[in-house]
C-alpha cells in the first residue's frame, strides 16, 4: 500500500513533467511521420532496399549485447544531464527523439509494406514503445528532481552525486526486459513477414 501511495504521490508531484513528456513524444512522432512524406521517391527506394537487404538472421546474443550497450549509453546520458539544472530538462528532448524514430519507422513500414507493415508495427514496435516511453518519462522526471535537490542540498553534503544511481539501476532492469522482447519478437516478426 505504501509503494502504491508513493507511486501515486510521485505522479501527482510530477504531473507537469509527464504531460510535457507525452506532448514531446507525440510531437516527435508527428514530425517523424511528416519527415517520411518529405523524402523523395529515390530516397524511399534506397530505404526499402536497405531494409530488404538487411540481415534478418542476426544472433540473439549479438542483438542482446547491442541493446545492453545502447541502454547503458542512454542511462549514462541521463546521469550526466542530472548533474546540472541547465541540462536536466534535456531528457525531455530525448523522448521527442524517441517519438520521431517511432513515428518515422512506423510510417515507413506501413507506407511501403501495407498490411505486413501494420502487423509488424502492432506486434514489434507499439508494445515496446508502450513500456519504454513511460520509463524515459520517469527518467526525465527524476533527472530534473535530482538536479533540483542537488542544487539545493548537494553543496552542503546532504546529497551525493550518485544518489540517483539506484533509480537508474531499476530503470536499467526494466529497459533490459523490454530489450528481451525486442531482440526476440522483432527478429521473429522480420523473418515471418519480410524474410
Amino acid at each position: 500500500m505504501r509503494k502504491q501511495n508513493f507511486f501515486l504521490q510521485h505522479i501527482e508531484n510530477n504531473v507537469f513533467k509527464y504531460i510535457l513528456s507525452a506532448i514531446l513524444f507525440l510531437v516527435g512522432a508527428f514530425v517523424g511521420v511528416a519527415a517520411l512524406n518529405r523524402i523523395d521517391i529515390e530516397q524511399c527506394k534506397e530505404l526499402v532496399e536497405y531494409f530488404s537487404s538487411s540481415d534478418k538472421n542476426v544472433e540473439f546474443v549479438y542483438m542482446f549485447k547491442k541493446s545492453t550497450v545502447s541502454n547503458l549509453k542512454w542511462l549514462g546520458a541521463y546521469f550526466i544531464m542530472s548533474l546540472s539544472m541547465y541540462t536536466s530538462w534535456l531528457g525531455m528532448l530525448l523522448i521527442g527523439v524517441k517519438g520521431f524514430c517511432a513515428g518515422f519507422t512506423s510510417a515507413f513500414l506501413i507506407t511501403n509494406y501495407a498490411s505486413k507493415g501494420i502487423v509488424y508495427v502492432l506486434l514489434a514496435i507499439i508494445p515496446q514503445t508502450i513500456i519504454t516511453i513511460p520509463v524515459y518519462a520517469f527518467l526525465s522526471a527524476i533527472c530534473v528532481n535530482f538536479a533540483t535537490a542537488y542544487k539545493k542540498d548537494g553543496r552542503r553534503g546532504e546529497i551525493s552525486r550518485f544518489s540517483i544511481v539506484p533509480a537508474l539501476a531499476v530503470m536499467f532492469f526494466i529497459m533490459m526486459v523490454c530489450s528481451l522482447y525486442d531482440v526476440i519478437v522483432a527478429p521473429f516478426m522480420l523473418k515471418r513477414l519480410f524474410g
